[in-house]
This record gives structure tokens, sequence and C-alpha cells, in this order.
């Protein structure tokens, strides 16, 4: 399913086909449960508004659902922004959670919003478990679904994780290119952070040699009546992930990706 392609450039592997590049498309994806692009998300209790702002229920109504009509709407919209000084940046993502000052990568953008070029946003929800505490410690535990052994628990100082996944894809790149186990290939830093709320979120930040950088991916708890589940959000500029990418791109690197690391989670959190 993997090959190595020699003259890659930017990520330095294919997939299989010559001309496709890993990205995402912008309005697809809803035969994917939890994942959507650019439209309202199953996350209950949020929806996007037309002007990209977010809509969310009162405190205490997590589960609640505003319509386009109703009234409550526009006093509970919360803009959607990701901006950077240069040293922190600070983010409110499409689903509505809001988080500032991570430690900002050098070269890190000082806008990523959807009309950057290249802009994307994601989502992936996992199915729901039985505890929201064990979910969370094993998001903190491991941020990303790189290799384990090149993976420890992220810290609110940050911490160096290799983010490419399968691990298998890693091992193969290892061996083709002959570089030493260990050697970045798409390295975030891995951040223990709260939400404007205070809840715990995990941040994993691409740092400079990423092939998919810039842009961040969050780890979150949500409560649904379901039980707690994992939401994972990205945003990013890589014109890998711009839109018109081929779908089965988009979906390697979104519901295939993120929805086995979420399973694992629930697994070793039984």
């Amino acid at each position: 399913m993997f090959r190595i392609r020699p003259n890659a450039t930017s990520i330095g592997f294919g997939y299989g086909q010559t001309d496709d590049v890993p990205g995402f498309c912008v309005g697809q994806g809803d035969e994917f449960p939890g994942f959507r692009v650019g439209q309202p998300d199953e996350v209950p209790g949020f929806r996007l508004n037309p002007d990209g702002t977010v809509r969310r229920p009162a405190s205490g109504s997590s589960t609640a659902v505003l319509l386009p009509n109703d009234p409550q709407a526009a006093g509970q919209a919360v803009p959607v922004n990701c901006t950077s000084d240069g040293s922190t940046f600070s983010c409110t993502t499409p689903r509505g959670k809001s988080f500032a000052n991570v430690p900002a990568p050098p070269s890190f953008p000082a806008r990523i919003a959807s009309d950057v070029p290249n802009y994307h946003e994601y989502g992936v929800l996992s199915p729901p478990g039985t505890s929201g505490d064990k979910l969370m410690q094993g998001a903190i535990d491991k941020p990303t679904p790189g290799p384990p052994a090149l993976n420890r628990p992220a810290t609110p100082e940050g911490t160096s994780n290799e983010a490419t996944a399968p691990s298998a894809l890693y091992n193969l790149f290892a061996a083709g290119t002959q570089m030493p186990y260990g050697a970045p290939t798409n390295p975030v830093k891995s951040y223990l952070w709260h939400d404007s709320d205070g809840k715990q979120i995990v941040v994993n930040v691409t740092e400079p040699g990423h092939s998919l950088a810039p842009g961040y991916v969050i780890h979150y708890v949500v409560e649904t009546p379901e039980g707690p589940r994992i939401q994972t959000e990205g945003e990013g500029l890589s014109r890998w992930q711009a839109p018109g990418s081929p779908e089965w791109v988009q979906r390697q690197l979104s519901q295939d990706t993120w929805g086995p690391y979420q399973q694992g989670i629930l697994n070793r959190s039984k």
C-alpha cells in the first residue's frame, strides 16, 4: 500500500499514486461520523453560523442544539479565529473550544483562518467511553498516533513527539531513507493546556520540518448522552491539505488517522 518515492521533496513518501498528495478538501466528509469540514459538526450543542462563528448552548445545557432561527443564537455566537503574536498563539476552534497563549514555533503564521490560502479544518469524534477522566488521561499519555517508542506524555512545557502514522509508515520511511530510528520526520510539540473554561486539553503543534505544517491538533473530552467522547480538531495551512485534495487522502489523514488513535485510548481506558 505504501512506497518510497525518491523524488518526493516535501513529504518523503508516496501513498501509492504518483500525483496524489496528502490533504483535505473543504465541504466533504458526511459519510464519516463526527467528521465535518465547513459544516455543522455532530458534537452536541455546537453549530456553525453562515458567517463562520460558532453557536453553543448556555452553561449547563451541553446537549442543546441552537437552530438557525433560534432567538438565542445571536447571543451565543463565538468568533472562530486563530492568531499569533510570533511567540504564542490563541484560537477559538470551529467547534467552540477556546485556548490561549500556547507557545508558537518559529515561522508560525500570524493567522490561521478560512480566508487564508490553503486553510483547512477537520474534526473527528470518538465513540462513547465510560470515563471522561480516563479518556483525557489517555490523550495526555499518548498525544499523537505516531510510534509509541517516539511518543511521551504532553506537558505544560511541551514534549517533542513524532506524529507519523501509522508506525509502520515511519518504519518504512526510516528503512527506505536509511535515517536513524528516532530521527524526526513529522515532529510536533505536545502541550498539556487548559481551555478558557479551565478544562484540560492537549495541543499538538507542528514543528519546523513537519510535512503538514503549519497547524495544530487538539484533543479534549465532550460529554454526550451516550457517554464521554474524545473530540479531535485540527486547523492548518499546509498546501498538502488545501481544498481539492483527493477524497481518499482526506480520509487517510483524518478519520483513518485519528479514529484508530481514539479507539486505542478507548481500549486502554477499559
